[in-house]
């Protein structure tokens, strides 16, 4: 009978408490050192079944991977225009840059345009930022390496260049 009263509303499992060792502030977390803030960052978002969402989580869901598909894809095929800034309010064309002919034609050795481009903004839609190396020779841009998100890490020097 146990089997019937918990199949029609009987008896219900306990409630998963979360497993970070972050502060519940109903409808959210409390982070309250530098420590909490860094394993928030790098382990992804721990949802009230107490289960951690990363990226790499997220894009086991079909519908998240679809949408990543579909707008990194988008993103991909919208023209691309390089301006070089003439004054406060006038901007020209820039086709002439070295950038422009590696974004055009070939960002590295094992991507296309096309491949770069939608690498970079679904590291920009899952991880909020998409960085490249870049790649010198005599001063000229050679090539745009990819970099992980996750790998990266941003320093601003005191005279904020």
């Amino acid at each position: 009978m146990a089997f019937w009263s918990n199949w029609f509303g009987g008896a219900k499992p306990p409630a998963a408490s979360p497993r970070a060792s972050f502060q519940d502030a109903g409808g959210g977390i409390v982070i309250t050192t530098a420590q909490q803030l860094e394993e928030a960052l790098r382990s992804g978002t721990v949802t009230a079944s107490g289960a951690a969402v990363t990226p790499d989580s997220a894009m086991r869901v079909a519908a998240v991977y679809a949408c990543v598909r579909i707008i990194s894809g988008a993103v991909a095929t919208l023209p691309l225009h390089i301006k070089r800034r003439v004054d406060e309010r006038t901007r020209e064309d820039a086709s002439d840059t070295p950038i422009w002919t590696v974004l055009r034609r070939r960002p590295n050795r094992w991507q296309t345009p096309s491949q770069f481009r939608r690498m970079l903004q679904a590291h920009l839609l899952l991880r909020g930022n998409a960085y490249a190396m870049i790649v010198r020779s005599r001063g000229l841009v050679q090539e745009l390496i990819p970099l992980h998100p996750d790998r990266v890490e941003v320093r601003q020097t005191d005279d904020l260049a």
